[in-house]
């Protein structure tokens, strides 16, 4: 019992021990804002959270590309924008992502 008080305490005390989800969406649309706003490195870490809570989404890989494309960091970006086209490659979103990887 002293345990679990301890550790209720410590969960109250201190809420970044806790873990919560993120709402994807949301992320998505903070990191679409970033990318529009030219903050680039940002954006590619708001893209980063999405792909780690939903890898099989394919938007935030093609975003993801689009602002290291504009970062002008052209090492692997077609390897990051064709990893989509892996897991779903009927999506419209995945077709333009394999035309830009295969222009690179």
């Amino acid at each position: 019992m002293r345990h679990f008080k301890k550790a209720l305490f410590l969960l109250f005390a201190c809420p970044q021990l806790g873990w919560s989800q993120i709402n994807a969406d949301r992320v998505m649309m903070m990191g679409r804002n970033a990318l529009y706003y030219e903050d680039y490195v940002l954006s590619m870490q708001y893209f980063n959270m999405v792909i780690n809570a939903k890898p099989y989404l394919s938007e935030p890989y093609f975003f993801r590309g689009l602002a290291k494309f504009y970062l002008e960091d052209f090492s692997g970006l077609p390897t990051i924008v064709s990893k989509p086209s892996r897991r779903t490659p009927s999506c419209p979103v995945t077709m333009s992502c394999w035309d830009c990887a295969s222009l690179i």
